[in-house]
């Protein structure tokens, strides 16, 4: 049965150089096939159209994570390779992905691709509640054009708990910096 996995998708720029944004491609068990949905104005979607390849990255940094999805990206440390594309040096593992099929029906083109090569970078440190409330507030950012207000802080409050509760440092910047996007409040208990 096919699942989502979410991570960093690495794609080239005209000139070369390294775009980075986050993605939940559908893969089978076996990690041999990617379906990912970018929307077609994206430059991700430009990017993997002219190229048709990607490398797909697996973290546990979520404020990576964070920042991409709300177009704060930082200079990352990568590097290139001609036969694969841009790796990024802090993930835990990376798939280059070779994308050989377009659906371009709808606003959200479908992209379909195999595994072309792996590798590891470093060990997987893990997830904690307050790694997953991160991603998931950063989904919720993505969507802030399309959400009514309330239903943002509602489910805001609930993931705000999560990082206070399990949260180290990396957690709450990731937070605060959704929080400043958000217009939300992020206030750090000390009891």
């Amino acid at each position: 049965m096919p699942l989502v996995i979410e991570g960093i998708l690495a794609t080239e720029h005209e000139d070369g150089s390294l775009h980075y944004a986050p993605m939940g491609p559908v893969v089978d068990r076996e990690l041999q096939h990617w379906t990912i949905k970018p929307f077609q104005t994206s430059t991700t979607f430009q990017n993997l159209l002219r190229t048709k390849r990607g490398v797909f990255h697996i973290t546990d940094d979520c404020f990576l994570l964070a920042s991409a999805a709300i177009g704060q990206k930082e200079s990352i440390p990568a590097r290139w390779d001609a036969n694969i594309g841009w790796i990024l040096e802090n993930c835990c593992q990376w798939f280059s992905i070779e994308f050989s099929s377009f659906d371009t029906s709808q606003a959200r083109a479908v992209a379909s691709g195999k595994l072309i090569q792996g590798g590891i970078e470093r060990p997987f440190w893990g997830w904690n509640r307050g790694k997953h409330a991160v991603v998931e507030a950063a989904i919720l950012a993505t969507r802030k054009h399309i959400l009514a207000r309330e239903m943002i802080e509602k489910e805001w409050d609930y993931l705000v708990i999560r990082v206070h509760k399990t949260g180290g440092e990396q957690e709450h910047r990731a937070m605060r910096l959704l929080a400043e996007y958000l217009e939300l409040p992020y206030n750090i208990s000390t009891d």
